[in-house]
């Protein structure tokens, strides 16, 4: 859901039960929450649908569900744009057959007498996703194979293997069982150091981590939480942390010009601010950047007089001043050495970059 930028996923045939949805929910709580409906009698072999919250992309604080007919229809409600809400219904509709009916349509009526009681008002869906089970022909939707002698066939009627066949010493269940789990663990225990090889390599290149690939260093982070992601360190802390989605804005607000009023009777117009607001992101964005900059040039424009009168007091009041020494060692020109060293005691970043580059081409200059 991350890497697609899905907001909401709505998932059928769950087959997950109460524990299974609250312990999922607790490993991923920083990203996702869950609301589910499961089977009443048989949770992890039949039916279930659940909606599931990006946290980073959508408002789950004041989400709540409602459930129709369990494991086959849930209402989620949460907050999207302003003052509005979205009502969202995920089904998994009982199959149509060629002899049987009823079950699908008595689904539809359970969900048109939900939505005519009074108290579900409320709840009427805006969006509706799931899976239907409609096929042009009930026979469409049969998984059967025909075979050339006219049998049909299906994987139950593959021959089976393992602990009904005849036993030997070559063939023996439990042997090949002790086999299999030896071979697991082995192939875990290898994929487990192919991880941490993978961050030590990747830890020693990281000041070249910004040449890694998208594709790179998402194997570098999964490789890295393979090794310490169970530690409580300040990475443990840092992906658990909730993050909230950030706050749209959908408008801002104009510079009220001033429109004139019907004046009182032997008096001057009268002027009130009207207010206006821009939706459109382009008028977002430049209004946006008029107000950056005139903050840029906020202060500017004071009187050179007044400005100098105000330079005169600052100083007046400073009391230490540099000795003859120091005045001579202060105007001495900097060496391109100094300025390295300088450069080498701050810390990376944009502005280091920058003069990084400016003191590159000034002590080429000076050569």
């Amino acid at each position: 859901m991350g890497e697609n930028k899905i907001g909401i996923a709505l998932v059928q045939e769950t087959h997950m039960t109460e524990n299974k949805q609250a312990e999922t929910e607790h490993v991923f709580k920083k990203w996702m929450k869950i609301f589910s409906s499961n089977h009443p009698t048989n949770p992890t072999a039949t039916g279930g649908v659940a909606v599931v919250l990006n946290r980073q992309l959508v408002k789950t604080q004041d989400a709540e569900a409602k459930e129709i007919i369990p494991g086959r229809a849930l209402l989620v409600k949460l907050k999207w744009h302003l003052d509005e809400k979205l009502t969202i219904l995920v089904v998994y509709v009982p199959n149509v057959t060629s002899t049987d009916r009823k079950e699908n349509t008595k689904f539809w009526e359970e969900i048109q007498n939900f939505m005519s009681r009074p108290e579900n008002q409320g709840w009427k869906p805006d969006v509706m996703a799931g899976d239907c089970n409609m096929v042009e022909d009930p026979i469409d939707r049969l998984p059967i194979k025909t075979m050339a002698d006219g049998h049909s066939w299906d994987r139950r009627s593959r021959p089976q293997y393992g602990l009904h066949a005849e036993r030997s010493e070559e063939h023996n269940p439990q042997k090949l069982l002790a086999k299999y789990i030896k071979d697991v663990t082995k192939k875990a225990r290898e994929i487990e150091k192919s991880s941490i090889s993978t961050y030590q390599s990747e830890e020693e290149r990281k000041p070249l981590k910004s040449t890694i690939s998208r594709k790179g260093y998402r194997k570098w982070s999964a490789a890295k939480d393979q090794l310490i992601g169970k530690t409580i360190c300040k990475e443990w802390v840092r992906a658990n942390k909730e993050q909230k989605p950030r706050d749209l804005i959908y408008a801002l607000e104009k510079l009220p010009p001033m429109e004139p009023l019907e004046a009182p009777a032997g008096g001057e117009p009268l002027l009130i601010p009207r207010t206006e607001y821009v939706k459109e992101f382009k008028g977002i964005a430049k209004l946006g950047g008029e107000y950056h900059n005139s903050l840029q040039l906020k202060g500017l424009d004071t009187d050179p007089e007044e400005r100098e009168q105000a330079i005169r007091d600052i100083l007046g009041k400073i009391d230490v001043k540099l000795t003859e020494e120091q005045t001579v060692e202060v105007g001495k020109d900097l060496q391109c050495e100094e300025i390295e060293f300088a450069l080498k005691q701050s810390k990376n970043g944009l502005t280091y970059e920058f003069w990084k580059s400016q003191v590159d081409v000034f002590c080429e200059d000076k050569k």
